[in-house]
Formats: structure tokens, C-alpha cells, sequence
């Protein structure tokens, strides 16, 4: 009985020094918003003026080809957008595109001359044919 109480002592001062830690040193402070914020150029487009400057697609599918028509002009992507992913253009509003891989942010379309890109799924709507 005497070797059990012993060992849930020592159990109990290892996890007392789990919980408290066994550093002498003060922990760092947690950043601060402002250090966590994404600086301008390590967004995906420039914020003062988002589609300045890239070149405008008018490559729309055939009518009995496409299953979606975008409501605005939107940036297209050659790969899934993240981090660093550069648009390589901008889709007209009114382009027509067969959606292959919907996504709750993006979707992978198909435009005309079987071009694989991401547009964001909010700028497409689904067509009436």
C-alpha cells in the first residue's frame, strides 16, 4: 500500500510540473493582429486596383456545352487559388462555362478550346438550356 501511495505522488508532482511548465523563462507574448495581417504584396491581387491590368477572356463555351454563365467579370485562375496563385486573367460577365468540380469557393470550369480554370464559384450561375 505504502509503494502504491508513493507512486500516485510522484505521479501527481509530474503532472503538477507538466501543468506549470519547468522554465524559468517568461513566455513570449502572443502577436499582436497587426504582425498576423497579410501584407499587401503577399496578397493575390493589387487592392487598390484588383483587375487593372490583366488581360480580359471573352472565351465562352457553346451554348448546348455550357452549364454555367458568370453574373460579374471575374479573375481566373490556372490552379487552385491560395497563397502566391496569381490570377492569369479576367472572365467577362455574361462568359459561359461548363462547371466540372464545384467547390464551396472555387470551381473548376472548362472554357472554350477545352482551357481548364478555377473561378470563383459566387461569380457563376447556372444557365437555362
Amino acid at each position: 500500500m505504502k509503494n502504491r501511495k508513493s507512486i500516485l505522488i510522484a505521479a501527481a508532482a509530474l503532472v503538477a510540473l507538466g501543468l506549470t511548465g519547468c522554465s524559468h523563462e517568461p513566455a513570449a507574448p502572443a502577436p499582436s493582429a497587426s504582425s498576423m495581417s497579410p501584407t499587401p504584396a503577399a496578397t493575390n491581387m493589387n487592392a487598390a486596383s484588383p483587375m487593372k491590368g490583366m488581360p480580359v477572356m471573352t472565351d465562352s463555351m457553346p451554348d448546348k456545352d455550357c452549364s454555367h454563365v458568370l453574373v460579374e467579370d471575374a479573375p481566373v485562375f490556372l490552379t487552385m487559388p491560395g497563397q502566391g496563385v496569381a490570377p492569369v486573367g479576367i472572365l467577362k460577365s455574361g462568359s459561359k462555362v461548363l462547371a466540372m468540380v464545384p467547390g464551396s469557393m472555387y470551381t473548376k470550369c472548362m472554357m472554350a478550346g477545352n482551357k481548364t480554370v478555377y473561378i470563383k464559384t459566387a461569380s457563376l450561375k447556372p444557365t437555362t438550356n
